[in-house]
């Protein structure tokens, strides 16, 4: 789906939500997330503003794992724009694309089954298994992912086993919503290694793409925690862009929580890796000034961005100024 293939170059991605039995109509439950890192309202200051917006920008901030979370690196420079919320969706998309869900079936109480294991367009496999209520269109099963990696989003191999489920038009025969949940899904990268426990759940068209998620990221090296929280990326597509919103919690494992938000949706032309306008605004702790400190991220253009922060909490953006910075040593 081209939607989501074009996000997956610019935003990323996380988890997925419960599974449906599709007999009997009920639905699992996500893992309880386990986070380990600190959990107070970050204050906003100097020397955090920038680590913050770019770690929640991307959706992490771990020092190895590179182009996957979406992390600010310290030993090596992502590659493109590329937050890593819808990435991951958009390999998960992709998988979805490739199940054999059938034809509908005209009588009643017809449950179609299916298991099959699909080749990675870049490398491994992933083996499932689903059934589909033919009537309803409900669809649930289990998929296993074996050092699997999907051209949407190549830098990525995914190993471990996800449950997923959602709703299957039987007129049109595409996938109308999608969940996923994991537990200890692991995603490897050049530069290291995560696991991820949470839940995702989403749904795609040919003008709008949509992801929620609740997860927690560990990094394999540090073992240090990365929380998303009711984190919701929004993608509208135009004539040749990509409008993208974002809100939600983010729990950095040094700093604690911010609140995220998009005051101004970034706008991604389909010729470029980097938004050419938006705004990232950061909600923090409350300042000596009494109100809540705040850090934004404004979009220059294409090839650059600025920095700028309340640190005060007397709602002026006056305290923090970094200059403009290049997308590309983000």
């Amino acid at each position: 789906m081209y939607l989501f293939r074009r996000i997956a170059l610019f935003l990323v991605v996380i988890g997925f939500l419960a599974i449906l039995s599709a007999c009997s109509g009920s639905s699992g439950s996500p893992p309880v997330l386990n986070y380990s890192g600190e959990t107070k309202g970050v204050v906003i200051d100097a020397e955090n503003a920038e680590a913050l917006l770019t770690g929640a920008y991307e959706g992490g901030q771990t020092a190895t794992v590179l182009n996957i979370f979406g992390a600010v690196q310290v030993d090596a420079q992502p590659t493109g724009g590329t937050p890593r919320l819808l990435a991951l969706a958009g390999t998960f998309d992709e998988f979805l694309s490739g199940l054999d869900l059938g034809q509908p079936v005209q009588y009643a109480g017809a449950i179609i089954t299916d298991s099959e294991t699909l080749p990675g367009s870049c490398g491994g496999e992933v083996y499932y298994d689903v059934s589909i209520d033919s009537i309803f269109g409900d669809f649930s099963g289990t998929a296993d992912f074996r050092e699997y990696c999907d051209k949407a989003n190549p830098d990525l191999v995914l190993d471990g086993i996800t449950e997923f489920y959602g709703d299957y038009d039987l007129l049109t025969l595409e996938i109308d919503d999608f969940s996923f949940i994991f537990r200890g899904l692991t995603g490897i990268t050049d530069a290291g290694s995560f696991t991820l426990d949470g839940s995702m759940n989403g749904n795609v068209s040919t003008t709008r793409a949509y992801v929620k998620a609740n997860a927690v990221l560990t990094d394999n090296t540090t073992q240090k925690d990365y929380w998303l929280k009711d984190f919701e990326v929004t993608a509208v597509k135009g004539l040749s862009f990509l409008d993208l919103t974002v809100t939600g919690r983010y729990y950095d494992y040094d700093y604690g929580y911010v609140d995220v938000s998009t005051e101004e949706p970034f706008r991604l032309y389909d010729s470029d890796d980097w938004p050419a306008s938006g705004i990232l605004l950061l909600t923090g702790g409350k300042g000596s000034a009494g109100g809540s400190t705040m850090a934004r991220l404004v979009v220059i253009d294409s090839s650059s961005y600025e920095v700028e922060a309340d640190t005060d909490g007397d709602g002026e953006f006056d305290d923090y100024y970094s200059g403009p910075l290049l997308w590309d040593d983000m």
